[in-house]
């Protein structure tokens, strides 16, 4: 009796690679996709990760391939458009946030879009029988932005395994970094779903940034490094260590920010917001010191996201008074009526979350992100001075850390790392009184993150009053000098020296806020 014939992989990838230009993206990139297993793809910014999956859903066409196969039978590169059980979860999720769950999946319903008239009966029913598959019971006239941020990456998964006719066996699923904006328990339920999902026989490829996610949800996991597969790891078998020396390459240097240096922190020289008020937030009152790295943070709806746009009029303050040392002398500033571009005259600036919508503009080139905000110190009598404006850019470039070092390629182009490191160091240049960031290493890999928090500690020694909200408990540990924990709009709870750790923080944030709850409980009562 012979033996059975082998079970071929889900997806086969034999030699895949893509050029930009001169540059090398993909270098004879393989690997395969067994049925049923959940494989982790890493690599830091512009390992070429992301261009791959572009290749796989017909973004981008690969410039060579060897072998591209689902199942055995080969396809074109561009198998999203297929119909060939492939389907792509991005980033961005893909969702009109001002159109209606059931609207949304309509728009991928190639079926009920066929037709002389949408059958809205059948589409209903099948939304409410997909979410139910996935036990997730969500109202199908619920807009999209008044779910969570946790609901919107459940909706847009199950959306993907409907476009694959809603069974799992034999399907594929790739999402390219689903968790970054998800708190701990929308993790958790995504991780829920996709082992559902593989279980029931699919697939799935989970690009992601942070490692411990991958190390708990991935069977394998491939990294890739300057557009090459360098490792292959069986996820159990292999320490944290190890998969971060093959992203980067050599043995990680964590940056440590050394608490309480006296050399950096300028008691002298505090501000004090007195009685800040706005969107999530009620009457807050805390200090930051001028060389000082303050984190703030919370659980979602605890008012610590708030804070650096409400601190640097990016979002109206209702109420707050903002007083502290301004370059000529002592200041003081109502917060609630005084607009952005007066509090960046004060050199107050602000690094948003997001980094293509609210802190550069991706159309633009690098160059031109840079001078932006630096327009007015190289403006004399209504003239640019433009050479002076030129050099100011080029050693921005220069000195950021950004590749590739080139001044007139799109910001968003760059890989996300390299754009933050951008952004940051635009700001850096204007040397800022006040630096507020809001997840500043989001989405951004192992090894950009100990720069960024290197330039974040380096705005601090230059003496900025850095305060830097994060949902990222391990980074506040890693780099700040105190860490303020909200709740219910306010600070509850300050940690300094020793007792800041990971484990502190997370602990002291659910703490209080259910000290939180309590409390509104015991007065609704």
């Amino acid at each position: 009796m012979s033996d059975p014939a082998p079970v071929a992989p889900a997806l086969r990838i034999v030699g895949m690679g893509k050029s930009f230009g001169p540059a090398l993206v993909l270098d004879g990139v393989s690997f395969d996709l067994a049925r049923g297993e959940i494989l982790g793809l890493l690599g830091h910014n512009g390992s070429g990760k992301s261009t791959l999956i572009k290749c796989l859903a017909g973004f981008h066409r690969p410039d060579s391939i060897e072998t591209l196969a689902l199942h055995g039978v080969p396809v074109t590169a561009d198998v999203a458009g297929t119909g060939s059980r492939i389907a792509f979860v991005h980033q961005d999720l893909g969702l009109v946030n001002d159109m209606t769950i059931l609207e949304n999946f309509l728009l991928t319903d190639r079926r009920a879009l066929s037709g002389v008239s949408i059958p809205w009966k059948e589409l209903r029913a099948s939304v409410a029988q997909a979410l139910r598959r996935f036990g997730l019971d969500f109202p199908l006239d619920a807009r999209v932005d008044s779910l969570s941020l946790a609901a919107r990456c459940l909706v847009a998964v199950v959306r993907a395994v409907e476009t694959l006719g809603g069974a799992a066996e034999g399907q594929v699923l790739i999402l390219d970094e689903p968790t970054p904006f998800l708190p701990a328990a929308g993790v958790a339920k995504l991780f829920a779903l996709l082992r559902g999902f593989a279980g029931a026989g699919g697939s799935i490829i989970f690009v992601a940034h942070d490692i411990d996610e991958v190390r708990e949800i991935t069977d394998r996991i491939i990294v890739l490094r300057d557009g090459r597969k360098v490792a292959a790891f069986d996820t159990r078998a292999t320490g944290r260590d190890e998969i971060i020396e093959a992203i980067v390459g050599r043995t990680l240097q964590h940056h440590h920010v050394r608490r309480g240096d006296t050399e950096r922190l300028r008691r002298d020289e505090t501000w004090q917001v007195s009685g800040l008020s706005g969107r999530g937030v009620a009457d807050c009152t805390f200090s930051v010191a001028s060389g000082e790295i303050l984190g703030v943070t919370g659980l979602i709806g605890s008012g610590a996201a708030s804070v650096p746009e409400l601190l640097t009029g990016a979002s109206q303050a209702r109420t707050g008074l903002l007083q502290g040392p301004g370059r000529d002398g002592p200041v003081e500033i109502d917060l609630a009526a005084t607009p952005l571009r007066d509090l960046m005259a004060q050199e107050v600036f602000l690094l948003p979350d997001d980094r293509l919508r609210k802190s550069g503009v991706g159309g633009l080139s690098l160059a031109e992100n840079i001078a932006l905000p630096a327009l007015p110190g190289f403006t004399q009598a209504l003239r640019l001075m433009r050479r002076s404006l030129r050099q100011h850019v080029e050693t921005v470039v220069r000195t950021s850390g950004v590749a590739p070092a080139e001044p007139g390629m799109l910001l968003g182009s760059f890989s996300g790392g390299n754009q933050q490191k951008a952004l940051i160091a635009k700001w850096l240049s204007l040397s800022p009184r006040i630096l507020a960031l809001s997840e500043p290493t989001q989405g951004v890999d192992v090894g950009s993150r100990q720069l960024i928090y290197a330039a974040i500690e380096g705005a601090a020694r230059a003496g900025a009053a850095v305060v830097l909200y994060s949902s990222d408990a391990g980074e506040l540990a890693q780099i700040c000098d105190r860490v303020l924990i909200f709740s219910a709009g306010r600070v509850s709870a300050e940690l300094a020296g020793e007792a800041i750790s990971k484990d502190v923080i997370v602990s002291a944030s659910l703490r209080q806020a259910v000290a939180a709850q309590h409390d509104m409980t015991g007065a609704a009562a």
